[in-house]
């Protein structure tokens, strides 16, 4: 079993080629690029037993390869996952359920009944770097991943950048991830390769977006504050994943409001929130543009008009794709996971850091109730 640190970004298909040149790889790289074809068939119950826990099992064709892959749930922070993973090598495609360890899976998952679900088939170009950082050095494997996630005849399509710390701080995967997205769109990605299969068999569950709960009662102020952070953050980035996968205009609103509060927390408790100015002015033109993209829509919501010509639609949506792929989003999107990986509220000893704290105020007109479990339920209707 290996525990898998990694940083997972989507960059737009039309910048693989400048990613691909860009002087750091070319720099780091101990060796020469690998490119290689992977195609993935993931395995679940009838009831997706599996994907309720978190967990994804997989056989990956890979050369002359059958890998069987068990990953389970772990942890995010700002958007660096971690979790534990396992592999072995099979001598054929069946899948080998006497490799899955005792305890690995809950004891509710029967594991008889795992049958093939979906596949996720892509091209991956691998590069090894030895990336200089804090005056040490850190092993990174990059992945530029090109393809697509099937379901019966629904596809979805897979451009994904992936940093995996082999060795060394993690911190330098944000730093290397931050160096790149200098010259080419990279915006963080929250759902893995798995989760796009599930999304394509029930597309719901793009709709169900992350809640944000009160603070519990007297907890100190660094841990509310943070916490909320985190929601926020999480919150913003599954609406853009939304509005990308769906196109639904609702979803890029959620993204919007959820800028508006974070922009408003880093404000309002700038002592355990420390940003530079930089980051403080995109992240306000970043509002002010996303703004401008949904005001058409929010003209007609409001007037109620019947919806928009064809012609209408497809300008509104090529703008609002043109702020989610734009260098500048997603390098503000990245500097606040990268904040949120750090965590600087924690070692902070302004007296909000300690002192317990309510529901966090982030005026009337940014958040009206940091309780907002009903809102995906009330988009479906």
């Amino acid at each position: 079993m290996a525990q898998e640190i990694e940083l997972k970004l989507s960059i737009p298909a039309a910048f693989s080629a400048a990613l691909r040149n860009h002087p750091i790889l070319k720099a780091c790289s101990v060796a020469a690029p690998i490119e290689r074809r992977l195609d993935n068939t993931y395995f679940d119950t009838p009831d997706q037993a599996l994907n309720r826990h978190a967990v994804a099992l997989r056989i990956r064709h890979q050369g002359t390869r059958r890998i069987q892959t068990l990953k389970t749930r772990g942890n995010s922070q700002g958007g660096l996952h971690q979790r534990h993973e396992w592999e072995w090598d099979l001598n054929s495609d069946a899948l080998d359920r006497a490799l899955i360890p005792p305890g690995a899976l809950p004891d509710s998952v029967d594991t008889q009944a795992l049958r093939p679900t979906f596949r996720t088939d892509f091209t991956r170009t691998e590069w090894q770097l030895d990336y200089p950082f804090a005056g040490q050095r850190a092993h990174i494997e990059l992945v530029l991943d090109q393809g697509w996630a099937i379901s019966g005849v629904r596809k979805d399509a897979i451009c994904e950048v992936e940093l995996e710390l082999k060795t060394g701080d993690p911190h330098a995967l944000f730093d290397l991830a931050l160096q790149l997205a200098q010259a080419v769109p990279l915006r963080i990605c929250r759902i893995s390769k798995a989760e796009r299969g599930h999304r394509l068999q029930d597309p719901q569950r793009a709709r169900d977006l992350p809640t944000l709960n009160a603070p519990v009662a007297h907890t100190p102020g660094s841990v509310a504050l943070g916490a909320t952070y985190q929601a926020l953050l999480t919150r913003c980035q599954a609406a853009l994943e939304a509005f990308e996968f769906l196109q639904e205009f609702v979803y890029l609103q959620h993204a919007s409001e959820a800028l508006q509060q974070l922009a408003a927390l880093l404000e309002r408790f700038s002592p355990l929130f420390p940003i530079d100015d930089p980051l403080r002015d995109n992240l306000q033109q970043r509002r002010q543009s996303l703004a401008r993209c949904l005001a058409p829509w929010q003209r007609a919501q409001q007037r109620q008009r019947a919806s928009p010509s064809t012609r209408d639609k497809t300008l509104q949506l090529h703008a609002a794709r043109d702020w989610l792929n734009d260098r500048d989003t997603g390098l503000c999107l990245l500097q606040l996971g990268e904040l949120g990986f750090r965590q600087p509220w924690l070692a902070s000893t302004h007296p909000l850091a300690t002192g317990p704290v309510g529901t966090p105020d982030l005026s009337p007109d940014l958040s009206p109730d940091l309780d907002a479990s009903s809102d995906t339920k009330n988009d479906r209707r």
